[in-house]
């Protein structure tokens, strides 16, 4: 079968004079590309070993906990995180996490100028534990190696920490719990007067009294302290709705059919999967209470407008092109053979971009399409991969694969305030 992805190259469209306005037919955004495989990192070899259990940390507990510091990833619960250690530091530290509980923390590196003491680095002070499931130890040119793949577990805050003498840092740390808020009380609803005149057994089964609940929620309140849309904001249903209803307008590409419809599960699958800086996700990683988590998400995504390359500010892509090549959703995390984690997202097209390599299907990690580098045609910062198919029978013919690291958010404040976490204004056009 020809492959196409080795063919020439032809230059990117996605330039300065396409429109971040024009979209691809609905044919050509069509898809046969089976999206289970992404999830299993197979460029990692099939030769890993599998390992079972499940360690759960008690809530609000202190103990030290070995940390790895990654540049540009900052791990929800519930993300696979894909590692390939070869520093000596490191690969002790996963092995005697291996010999444990499994489990070792992981914190974003935040790069920035030099501060006063001159550091160019700083830990975040929160993380999520990763707990092992999968490994694989090996030697490389006399070196000795070690490829894990590790879930998400818990959040955790950092009280104070230490390097030891072979160089890793170990913290100790607090694990966080989940606040919950109880549901609207039954008191804050009324009765209508056709209710009133039933007779106490005549709700007695399930199926009524949720009928009745029903209709009462459907009147405003006469016995609660607050009004209806007052108990409305701070329901945990009432607000997963609204997040599911927002993404769905961004584009019917983005599914969360599938998604766990457990508020803390899902509020944790959105923060992984939005294209939001590191600021952000850390953020919403120090949250506690899953509402206020989910009502800080549903403001994302109702301001959020396009991605910016992070150096110049150039826009690079629309809300409209995200688009889900994983079961795990429209971001994931993936390792190069350099041991480097990028957290990509995936889109049908992006503008100011250029390719600057020739495209290659070795440690693709799509199966079936060959990769190539992508800058930004402005600073020639470097932005992600190009990925083409090498089959033709494969759909979509081509997307890109945009590392989040590389770009930053423009969410639009539409209430005329500004928004603090970091710099949100929009996109330089010129």
């Amino acid at each position: 079968m020809e492959d196409e992805a080795l063919l020439p190259n032809e230059d990117d469209s996605d330039s300065e004079e396409t429109s971040i306005e024009s979209r691809e037919s609905d044919e050509e955004r069509e898809e046969t590309f089976d999206c289970a495989l992404p999830t299993t990192h197979s460029y990692l070899g099939d030769d890993m070993n599998e390992l079972s259990g499940r360690t759960l940390l008690e809530w609000e507990r202190e103990i030290d906990l070995d940390i790895l510091p990654l540049p540009g990833v900052v791990l929800i619960p519930g993300e696979t995180l894909p590692l390939y250690l070869y520093q000596a530091h490191h690969v002790t530290m996963v092995k005697r996490c291996i010999e444990g509980n499994r489990t070792f923390g992981v914190c974003c590196l935040f790069r920035h100028a030099p501060d006063e003491e001159g550091h160019v680095t700083t830990l975040s002070n929160v993380g999520t534990t990763a707990e092992v499931f999968s490994v694989k130890e090996d030697m490389t040119a006399g070196i000795d190696t070690i490829t894990v793949k590790a879930t998400g577990r818990q959040r955790f805050s950092i009280l104070s920490r230490r390097r030891q003498i072979d160089g890793n840092v170990v913290a100790r740390v607090r694990i966080k719990s989940e606040h919950v808020i109880s549901g609207p009380p039954q008191s804050a609803f009324a009765l209508p007067p056709s209710l009133l005149a039933l007779k106490p057994v005549t709700v007695a089964t399930t199926t009524q009294k949720q009928r009745v609940m029903e209709k009462m929620r459907s009147n405003p309140p006469s016995m609660g302290q607050f009004p209806l849309w007052v108990y409305k904001l701070y329901d945990c249903n009432i607000i997963l709705d609204k997040v599911k209803a927002s993404l769905k307008s961004w584009n019917d590409k983005v599914n969360v059919d599938h998604v766990s419809l457990d508020p803390i599960a899902f509020s944790f699958w959105i923060a992984a999967n939005l294209p939001l800086d590191d600021a952000l996700r850390v953020e919403l990683l120090t949250i506690d209470s899953v509402i206020y988590r989910l009502q800080r998400e549903l403001t994302i995504i109702r301001k959020y407008a396009a991605f910016c390359c992070e150096h110049c500010e150039a826009p690079i892509g629309h809300k409209d092109d995200l688009f889900s090549m994983s079961l795990d959703g429209p971001l994931a995390s993936y390792v190069n053979p350099g041991g480097y984690v990028h957290q990509t997202i995936t889109l049908y097209k992006v503008i100011h971009t250029r390719t600057v390599s020739h495209p290659t299907t070795e440690n693709s990690w799509f199966p079936g399409y060959a990769w190539s580098i992508v800058q930004c045609s402005r600073c020639a910062s470097h932005l992600g991969w190009k990925f083409a198919r090498a089959r033709r029978d494969l759909r979509p013919a081509k997307f890109y694969g945009i590392t989040r690291s590389a770009i930053k958010p423009a969410i639009v404040d539409t209430s005329g305030g500004n928004e603090s976490t970091t710099n949100r204004g929009m996109c330089r056009q010129s």
